[in-house]
């Protein structure tokens, strides 16, 4: 008598292309337990701003599709807290509409630890390495409050002095004043993870997430030096606004190809 195997479970793959070697892990590693692997496809987009554009959203469409057909979805966030884009907010909101279970790296238990480094340990380095744009600050004895420990307000200066740096770095100044057009911060938040004290160092690291018509994410991680740990993270959502109308304006096209060199 035959014994026809039960078919596979297909699995999707979720979670910002930056991770294209930690995606390529979790393939091989749930490809060998059995499952029928779903991801991105492709990790390359065209240098031509346009272009790009287009096929991120095609592929994201794509991707949505994958994410129906899926009996389970996987995240692929490297670290606890990390970065998850707009792009995989949304395929993990479909999934969990569709009752669709999820499962995130961060939190797998079987994920092994990187070679040469006890499960469960990271420094500085490893937690901040997808963040292009870092900033170290020194916890001052006055960032405390009452409670002992620094106070919330003191997250944004320091989510604020990164920004300033990633601005630098897209050469917003000379955007600015060559096309009347530079950037207005719509909205921030943070979540906070541990209580930093004095004395410590921590470094602030920012990245670009989405890049829309006129405005753009950004994802921010302070690390603490003392702790080796993350202490808090947020979240940001710029505009690009002309200062002569007074209105939103579109991403200008050298700030746009600028911005997706530090997205995902």
């Amino acid at each position: 008598m035959d014994h026809q195997q039960a078919p596979a479970k297909v699995v999707t793959l979720c979670g910002s292309t930056r991770f294209e070697a930690e995606f390529a892990e979790v393939t091989e590693r749930l490809t060998l337990e059995g499952y029928v692997v779903l991801g991105p496809g492709t990790f390359d987009l065209p240098d031509q701003p346009d272009a790009a554009a287009a096929l991120k959203d095609r592929l994201g469409a794509l991707h949505l599709q994958k994410v129906r057909m899926a009996d389970e979805v996987y995240v692929v966030d490297p670290d606890p807290g990390g970065y998850v884009g707009e792009s995989t907010r949304r395929e993990i909101s479909l999934a969990e509409s569709l009752g669709t279970p999820v499962r995130y790296l961060s939190r797998d238990e079987h994920r092994p630890a990187p070679a040469g480094q006890p499960a469960g340990t990271a420094t500085v380095a490893d937690l901040l390495a997808d963040y292009p744009v870092q900033v170290d600050i020194p916890v001052a004895w006055a960032d405390m409050d009452a409670m002992g420990h620094v106070n919330n307000v003191v997250y944004f200066r320091y989510f604020e002095t990164v920004r300033i740096e990633c601005f630098a770095a897209l050469g917003l100044g000379p955007i600015g004043k060559a096309t009347d057009v530079g950037p207005i911060l719509h909205s921030t938040s943070c979540r906070y993870r541990i209580p930093l004290t004095h004395p410590d160092t921590v470094t602030v690291g920012a990245r670009i997430g989405e890049v829309g018509e006129d405005r753009f994410d950004m994802t921010y991680r302070v690390v603490s030096h003392r702790h080796g740990a993350v202490a808090a993270e947020g979240q940001a959502l710029v505009v690009t606004f002309s200062y002569s109308t007074g209105t939103k304006a579109p991403v200008p096209d050298e700030l746009r190809t600028r911005l997706l060199e530090l997205s995902d």
